[in-house]
């Protein structure tokens, strides 16, 4: 899945959305260390799950820093991490293995069924 993303960001996003991505994951690295000489491998999932807890934001929650500075071109952290959180289940559900032999999977469609969905597929969401 990272490098779906990483693929996703050097082909497909212009260099100015690339830098903002940029500058986005240093903020946020800034932010996840303790000091400036911390490794990155040394961050715990309590960190991590701090920082998520903090900046991820649900639906109808008040992004601050963007109430604190609203014309900012750069997005906030809230913002790159729901634009990271989107592009990692985008890279989940369109994988092969996912396709394929977790969602229902009928790549050449040749019959129609007429019944309740959920039991025709097993209760999966079609791949295709």
């Amino acid at each position: 899945m990272p490098q779906f993303i990483d693929t996703y960001i050097t082909e497909v996003l212009n260099s100015e959305d690339q830098e903002a991505i940029r500058i986005s994951f240093t903020e946020l690295i800034a932010t996840l260390k303790p000091t400036v000489e911390t490794d990155i491998r040394d961050i715990t999932t309590v960190q991590y799950t701090a920082l998520l807890d903090t900046h991820l934001l649900v639906k109808g929650d008040i992004d601050e820093d963007r109430l604190a500075n609203p014309e900012a071109l750069q997005p906030t952290k809230n913002e790159f991490l729901n634009h990271l959180k989107y592009l990692t289940i985008t890279a989940y559900v369109t994988a092969e293995e996912i396709g394929e032999n977790v969602l229902m999977y009928d790549p050449v469609p040749t019959a129609y069924y007429c019944g309740d969905l959920q039991e025709i597929s097993g209760g999966k969401s079609s791949s295709l």
